[in-house]
């Protein structure tokens, strides 16, 4: 018969193809393994200005779940995760909403400071912490933006993520320029994000 004896798994994130052949020498043997892990805990977000933990640093305080207010937001600004923090399939995807027209960082922590809860830093509440990568400064339109974005590279290879895995903190700083609000620093946060990576 055909040599091709391609197949495929089905798995709740989709199929995978299976490319294989058999060698043309009769009595061949073909041993195939499959592992099969759990998919990594979703993403836990964190750091709320919204009154519940760490006071907003000029009674600021945003909507439930999300940043301090700013200028424009007086709900603050929220930043949300979607995909898989799995470094063999990593479709880990940041978006960041309710800021100003203004430049953002995406940046990423290896802790979370005062048990997530937050410090209070500039006209919000700083979380991610410890060893601190810088991801991206990106440009928000509509006071929307994301990491990455097309053509960027995964944030598993942005942020350096170990082949062991393990847990990171994600947060966006963004300007906020409106001199008469809050304090005279100039910027704000998001809520933050804490994510655990497997392999």
């Amino acid at each position: 018969g055909s040599t091709n004896v391609s197949a495929s798994v089905t798995d709740a994130l989709g199929t995978t193809p299976i490319p294989m052949q058999l060698l043309p020498e009769p009595f061949t043997l073909a041993w195939l393994r499959f592992t099969v892990v759990d998919p990594p805990p979703p993403p836990t977000p964190l750091c709320f200005g919204d009154g519940s933990g760490t006071p907003c640093p000029c009674g600021n305080s945003g909507l439930a779940g999300r940043g301090c207010a700013n200028s424009v937001d007086p709900g603050g600004a929220l930043l949300v995760a979607t995909g898989l923090t799995n470094l063999s399939l990593d479709t880990f995807v940041l978006s960041g909403s309710g800021m100003p027209v203004s430049s953002a960082l995406y940046f990423q922590g290896t802790s979370a400071l005062m048990s997530g809860e937050g410090q209070v830093f500039g006209d919000g509440l700083r979380c991610a912490s410890g060893f601190v990568v810088r991801l991206e400064t990106q440009t928000n339109f509509g006071g929307v933006s994301s990491y990455p974005g097309l053509g960027d590279p995964p944030i598993s290879v942005r942020g350096s993520i170990p082949p062991s895995g393990g847990l990171r903190i994600y947060q966006v700083w963004y300007r906020n320029s409106d001199p008469t609000f809050c304090t005279p620093a100039f910027f704000n946060l998001t809520n933050a994000v804490s994510a655990t990576w497997v392999h």
